[in-house]
């Protein structure tokens, strides 16, 4: 889909944003999985996400609008129909509004990260980096290790580099994937 020209637009709904959220909570993550479905990334933008999938159902229902279902969605096979087919609906006796309030949670969460990333930006310094709250070294860090060519670093590469900071040795390196080596001279 990203290589076509323009926007594409999906129809996740609120409901899918939580199922996500969820998914990434119990398979554990930061803030970033928190904040469930990007409404915007590339070209693919999800206009739907503070919408429910009963009021798209709905409103399908009321205009006569067809609609195709994925097969796939009906087994449990997958995590995430696990969670659609019985977590979500014992969640939702508990609270009927519990997409909505996990779709605005994860908008909040969102924010939050991007705070964060952003006050993060371009600290390299050792010395800085060594005095900062674990939050924002943790973020300068991950910020580091990307630009320095690791795609996606994991939390065992943020851990790596926080070691090269934290060292004894005034100059020190690691290796990281892709054949990226990272080095601490000094400051």
């Amino acid at each position: 889909l990203r290589s076509l020209p323009g926007k594409i637009a999906t129809a996740h709904t609120a409901d899918d944003n939580a199922e996500t959220l969820l998914m990434h909570l119990i398979r554990g993550t930061g803030l970033k999985g928190l904040g469930g479905i990007v409404p915007v990334r590339e070209n693919i933008i999800r206009p739907m996400l503070t919408v429910t999938r009963q009021e798209v159902l709905a409103f399908l229902a009321k205009e006569n609008i067809s609609y195709v279902t994925d097969s796939s969605n009906e087994t449990d096979e997958f995590l995430r129909n696990r969670i659609r087919h019985h977590v979500m609906p014992l969640l939702k006796q508990e609270n009927p509004s519990l997409s909505q309030n996990l779709s605005a949670t994860a908008l909040r969460l969102r924010q939050d990260e991007d705070y964060l990333s952003r006050a993060a930006t371009g600290i390299t310094d050792v010395e800085t980096l060594k005095k900062m709250h674990p939050a924002f070294r943790n973020r300068a860090l991950e910020q580091f290790v990307k630009n320095s060519g690791v795609r996606e670093p994991e939390e065992a590469h943020i851990a790596m580099a926080e070691a090269l900071v934290f060292s004894e040795k005034p100059s020190a390196r690691a290796s990281f994937p892709g054949g990226v080596t990272v080095a601490r001279r000094y400051d």
